[in-house]
């Protein structure tokens, strides 16, 4: 309210050209008084115009905030403006006609009963239309009787030029200026500028030549360029170079700090260094460094073609590669190969430690073997290990067929096979074959017993004989004994038909007859028929002056050498299990395929065998109460024996592991025939003449007592491991 107060008194204080109680309103240049008396609107037009004016017209924002400061302080609440409806219903001010440009309605107004406007002091302004025949106060408004300073023509509506010189911008009736015009203006009325290249009091001085833009256009006032300055130029008028250290349009350019000399002096226009440019850098202006493979002063100077990247780039002052150096090739500059033993990038691979030499030197470069690769490596870099099947320098060597594998694979350095060798071959590279008596993988079988020749030699591979077969022996290994009915060289020779027993077999390698002759032959073979009289006599034995018929006396020897048998091949068995040797059994498994048949049936009669007698060994009773019992079972129940192999007593007979031991009161062995005409006969000896047996170690059996290497076997059928 103080604030709106002051602004009155300084404009009332201001208003020299409004007549007393009237207010200069500066924003319509016109003068407005409060008029506080009630009337209507139209008593308060009239009452207006007999003041000279009229009700106050508001045009714009500013003159409507001077109007609402006035009527703050002055009684009343509501003043008429010159706002009425017109014949068509528009509220217009006074007698125009067109819309009004600026207006300040309360929300819903006008309304349908406000014929005219008024302003609200309570409203903060705004305006409210309402009936005219209310009476109120109003505000009038009428132009000055003498324009004020700065103003002229008709109703002060024109204003003197802002230019013309005083402080007032006093001018005449006709505009023209009293005390002439500001800098830079002419014509009486102080309106036009100076012309282009001109400037100041009257328009008497010239722009600077050095004013950018065609004809050097400057400030028509004061003079300053209007486009800035030409470039090397500076100050307000552009009269001034640039600054040491500055160049071009207003000395914004920076000379180059590559430019030579102490203060990177340049030309103040252009920018171009005076005394050339610093090593590296070229142009004018000494802004461009050296192009690439270039370095040094005035860029002379060639990178080295071992800088790494594209145009061996480097740096453009001092030649260092930029990006490092290409393989093999290391150092600032990049000239230096990699010493010994490293190659590639910086150097920093080392060469392959296959390389052929003591040092493994290779190319500084890619890292090739420069003398080639050690024995067992090829390739670029000597780093892979020759193909498999090949080996040695170069891996020129082929690896020996007879390596193990599909591919013969073998130690890429040495050509030692991988997997050993193939059956038949040893030594270091597989390539020598088996020693004579030695076949199949690592030559560890030992060939045949039964191969003819000398030195027993057989096929490095498999085995077979050389010279084939001993008489009396078979298939390719010569494990097997003739087949029953054979014997002889090749088992071509068919055993005499003169032989005792059901399939008139005979010896596989002698041909004399398993279970003698058939009555009336006589002979190792039988093949000697005995006379008549022989035949009659022969049929009976004379056993302390009786004569005991040859068959029962047969009988009773056959028995006593048949359990002598037994202890025999009981003894035999343990001997050879412990003596054989296991390249036999690996012989005897390899060679599946030939089946040798170890196990035959013996038939024959051990009644007296096992009576009320015992047999014990060294792994049980074996037989208890005509039994026999081993290791692997009980040998004789029932009076049979059951071994590994099969039944050896079965029926009162007994098989072992070479064959049926006792056929037909006889006992045959992989010797020949034991017990044939009550005696048994080995390798050895005859075994049971005059009922004793004679091994390779003494008399078996003399006086019914059985002597081994291990003790009397026979003393009171007692053996040096039990009672049997």
């Amino acid at each position: 309210m103080i604030t709106l107060i002051l602004a009155t008194l300084v404009v009332s204080a201001s208003a020299t050209f409004c007549s007393d109680g009237w207010i200069e309103s500066t924003e319509s240049v016109t003068c407005i008084k409060m008029m506080g008396t009630d009337k209507t609107w139209q008593e308060a037009r009239t009452a207006c115009k007999s003041l000279g004016g009229d009700l106050v017209k508001i045009v714009n924002k500013r003159m409507n905030d001077f109007v609402y400061a006035q009527i703050q302080s002055h009684g009343g609440n509501y003043y008429w403006i010159g706002l009425r409806l017109d014949e068509r219903g528009n509220m217009r001010w006074l007698d125009e006609h067109d819309e009004p440009p600026f207006t300040v309605w309360l929300e819903g107004e006008p309304n349908e009963n406000g014929t005219c406007g008024e302003i609200r002091k309570n409203e903060n302004g705004s305006w409210r239309g309402y009936s005219c025949n209310y009476s109120q106060a109003f505000v009038c408004e009428k132009y000055p009787a003498m324009c004020p300073a700065g103003r002229y023509g008709v109703k002060c509506l024109k204003s003197c030029s802002t230019f013309c010189a005083g402080s007032k911008h006093a001018c005449y009736a006709n505009g023209k200026c009293k005390h002439g015009c500001h800098p830079g203006y002419t014509d009486p009325s102080c309106r036009q500028k100076c012309p282009e290249g001109k400037y100041g009091v009257n328009c008497s001085t010239t722009c600077s030549v050095h004013c950018a833009g065609r004809k050097n256009p400057c400030d028509h006032k004061h003079g300053s360029c209007d486009q800035g300055c030409d470039a090397g130029y500076r100050g307000s008028l552009c009269t001034q170079e640039c600054p040491a250290g500055r160049y071009g349009a207003n000395c914004s350019g920076t000379c180059s700090r590559h430019c030579a000399g102490e203060n990177n002096a340049c030309d103040h226009v252009d920018g171009s260094c005076d005394q050339g440019c610093d090593a590296g850098y070229r142009g004018s202006l000494c802004t461009q460094e050296c192009p690439a493979g270039r370095y040094g002063a005035k860029c002379f100077r060639i990178c080295s073609r071992h800088c790494a990247g594209r145009n061996n780039a480097c740096d453009h002052i001092d030649g260092s590669c930029d990006q490092g150096c290409d393989a093999g090739y290391w150092g600032s500059f990049c000239r230096r190969k990699c010493p010994k033993g490293k190659y590639g990038l910086k150097c920093a691979r080392s060469c392959s430690v296959h390389c052929a030499g003591s040092d493994n030197e290779c190319h500084h470069v890619h890292g090739s073997c420069g003398r080639g690769c050690d024995a067992g490596y090829i390739g670029f870099l000597c780093d892979h290990e020759c193909s498999s099947g090949s080996y040695g320098e170069g891996c020129k060597q082929p690896c020996s067929k007879h390596c193990v594998g599909q591919d013969n694979s073998c130690d890429h350095v040495y050509g030692t096979c991988d997997l050993g060798c193939d059956p038949g071959f040893q030594d270091f590279h597989c390539t020598q074959k088996c020693d004579p008596s030695y076949y199949g993988k690592d030559c560890i079988m030992t060939c045949s017993e039964f191969c003819a020749g000398s030195n027993k030699s057989c096929h490095h591979v498999n085995g077979s004989c050389d010279l084939g077969c001993l008489p009396g022996y078979q298939s390719v290994l010569c494990v097997q004994e003739c087949d029953p009915g054979y014997y002889g060289e090749g088992c071509m020779m068919t055993c005499s038909k003169n032989c005792a027993g059901t399939n008139t077999s005979c010896h596989h390698v002698n041909g004399t007859c398993d279970h003698g002759c058939l009555p009336g032959y006589q002979g190792a073979l039988c093949l000697q028929a005995i006379p008549l009289e022989a035949k009659v006599e022969s049929s009976y034995f004379n056993f302390f002056g009786l004569r005991i018929p040859t068959f029962l006396s047969i009988a009773v020897v056959v028995g006593v050498v048949c359990i002598t048998a037994v202890v025999v091949a009981i003894s035999v068995c343990v001997n050879r299990r412990r003596k054989s040797s296991q390249q036999k059994l690996d012989q005897r498994k390899e060679n599946k395929a030939y089946d040798v048949l170890f196990i035959e049936r013996i038939n024959g009669i051990f009644e007296d065998k096992c009576q009320e007698t015992s047999m014990t060994t060294e792994y049980a009773d074996m037989c208890q109460e005509t039994s026999m019992t081993t290791e692997y079972g009980n040998m004789c129940p029932e009076i049979s024996s059951t071994t590994e192999y099969g039944n050896m007593c079965q029926e009162t007979s007994m098989t072992t592991e070479y064959g049926n031991m006792c056929p037909e009161i006889s006992m045959t062995t992989e010797y020949g025939n034991m017990c044939q005409e009550t005696s048994m006969t080995t390798e050895y000896g005859n075994m049971c003449q005059e009922t004793s047996m004679t091994t390779e170690y003494g008399n078996m059996c003399q006086e019914t007592s059985m002597t081994t290497e291990y003790g009397n076997m026979c003393q009171d059928q007692t053996t040096g491991y039990a009672n049997m």
